[in-house]
């Protein structure tokens, strides 16, 4: 703390000891004047000190402060002897008469103030974070009950029409329907507790990449064609362009395809009838291989893009409340990517579209006919072919 000026009084003595904090002179009449009266209150510290013949008289001023700034500003004994009474109150520091004998003790009690005013604001911050992080969670909690729910029930509901043979005997053509209808349901069950189990597993340090050379070709038109079904009846038009000529990939090959799986599952649920999905592959720059998903969807609003990518974070209702998830898609995108010592990169603009890329750096390629690890190995991360 600085202190600024000091104003003698007869009865009073009153300083400014913080830059920029509107000093107030109460005088024995109780007459205020403000040296800054365009400066609201802002929540520093206030140390009133006070002779004890003018203890009462002080705990009144502070009052009359408290209903002078219209706001409720109960005043804190902070510290009180025989002779002396330090009072906290946002807004000012005002001290009684006697202010060279208590300029040490002030200093010391107005930073000790702050320093707890600090804490406090860093209390009440983390607080905040922590509710946000257990609002999340309960709204997870939802989706995830409904998520689970659905499919459980179609399990549940198709089997004990094949249990009791509803629609006669088990020949008839309607039981290999619902016995798909079974399989599906039981499919996306199975998705998502491992996209749950996934994401534990990265946070604890405990998923192992099954690394090999592979091209990354095949790969991507097995993801095309698992979604080209959901891509018609969401009357969405995929186009695939992948570079000839590719180097290999050293990579998992199983977390390959999740991540091209949810990048494209993403893009056609949030994409509009008539829109296009557009997925292409090649070579950066650096010698790096890059996989970008880009469609003509609803797009996120900027405000909203870091809950989109946060785990179970979803997009407010209103630009999604035709599509059903945990929220977990785009967040094992980048924890997977990140395992590979990759870069994951998302745009988007509302109404317009989204893109979404994934770069392995250049030590993960493998030239074609000579698929032998590379001197940075497995372990090369984005940052190499960077620098």
């Amino acid at each position: 703390m600085a202190i600024i000026s000091a104003f003698f009084h007869p009865s009073l003595i009153v300083f400014a000891a913080v830059f920029c904090i509107p000093v107030f002179l109460f005088r024995r009449r109780k007459r205020m004047s403000s040296v800054d009266k365009g400066y609201h209150f802002m929540m520093w510290g206030v140390s009133i000190i006070s002779l004890g013949t003018f203890t009462d008289y002080m705990m009144e001023v502070v009052l009359e402060l408290n209903a002078s700034s219209m706001q409720e500003f109960p005043y804190v004994v902070e510290y009180q002897s025989a002779t002396a009474v330090c009072f906290y109150l946002p807004g000012c520091l005002l001290v009684a008469k006697g202010l060279s004998s208590w300029l040490p003790a002030i200093q010391r009690l107005s930073t000790e103030i702050m320093l707890r005013k600090e804490t406090e604001e860093q209390l009440i911050q983390a607080k905040t974070v922590a509710d946000s992080a257990n609002a999340t969670k309960s709204l997870f909690l939802a989706n995830m009950s409904h998520e689970l729910r659905t499919p459980l029930n179609a399990i549940l509901g198709f089997s004990d029409i094949l249990k009791n043979e509803s629609f006669g005997a088990i020949g008839s053509p309607i039981y290999k329907e619902y016995s798909q209808d079974i399989h599906s349901s039981g499919r996306h069950l199975l998705d998502l507790i491992n996209d749950i189990l996934d994401v534990a597993k990265i946070e604890a340090g405990k998923l192992q990449l099954k690394d090999e050379v592979l091209d990354i070709r095949p790969a991507i038109e097995t993801c095309t064609n698992m979604l080209a079904l959901t891509a018609t009846e969401a009357d969405v038009h995929i186009v695939v362009d992948i570079a000839e000529g590719l180097p290999f990939l050293y990579a998992d090959e199983t977390r390959l395809r999740q991540i091209v799986s949810n990048l494209l599952s993403n893009a056609i649920k949030f994409t509009n009838p008539g829109g296009t999905v557009t997925l292409h592959a090649g070579q950066n720059n650096r010698g790096g291989i890059f996989i970008s998903v880009a469609d003509t969807g609803i797009g996120i609003a900027d405000e909203d893009i870091e809950n989109a990518l946060s785990q179970f974070g979803q997009v407010d209702d209103r630009y999604s409340r035709n599509a059903n998830g945990t929220g977990l898609g785009l967040p094992l995108v980048q924890l997977i990517t990140e395992e590979h010592g990759g870069l994951f990169e998302f745009s988007s603009e509302l109404q317009v579209g989204t893109t979404a890329v994934i770069h392995f750096p250049a030590g993960r390629t493998r030239a074609r006919g000579n698929p032998v690890e590379s001197e940075f190995g497995q372990s090369d991360v984005f940052a190499k072919i960077a620098g």
